[in-house]
């Protein structure tokens, strides 16, 4: 049993059995959506500490300035607590370098996240089991 809520701009699918929390972003999109999505998804019920999040923001068009970059990995890194397992992001390939140092800011703070241009290849990661 899986609990799926939708808004304009994002669709999640919360997966206890897999412990996985699938984000999937449509069109148009701002800094604000973004960290309240991010805020939706660490403080839902639903939400488990341990669960992975797959974030599949390839239909997303959202293009942060640097500010709002590092206001997103803060606010990642704020929920560092609750998400203790692999942060999979995956974007179109023109926003890949956001993406990208989105991950490394992450991992610096000792988050498991990683950014892709392939969904196959982003599932198959966060679906890995952890040594």
């Amino acid at each position: 049993m899986s609990y799926k809520k939708k808004t304009s701009r994002f669709e999640y699918e919360f997966c206890p059995v897999r412990s996985v929390c699938n984000v999937k972003g449509v069109g148009e999109s701002n800094f604000k959506e973004s960290i309240n999505a991010i805020n939706y998804i660490a403080n839902h019920p639903e939400f488990k500490v341990g669960f992975k999040i797959f974030f599949d923001l390839v239909e997303t068009n959202y293009h942060p300035s640097y500010e709002e970059l590092q206001g997103i990995v803060d606010v990642l890194k704020s929920h560092k607590e609750n998400f203790k397992n692999r942060i999979a992001l995956v974007t179109q390939p023109k926003m890949s370098i956001v993406a990208k140092l989105v991950s490394i800011y992450c991992e610096l703070a000792g988050m498991q996240m990683k950014s892709f241009q392939s969904i196959s290849e982003a599932k198959e990661w966060i679906s890995e089991s952890e040594t």
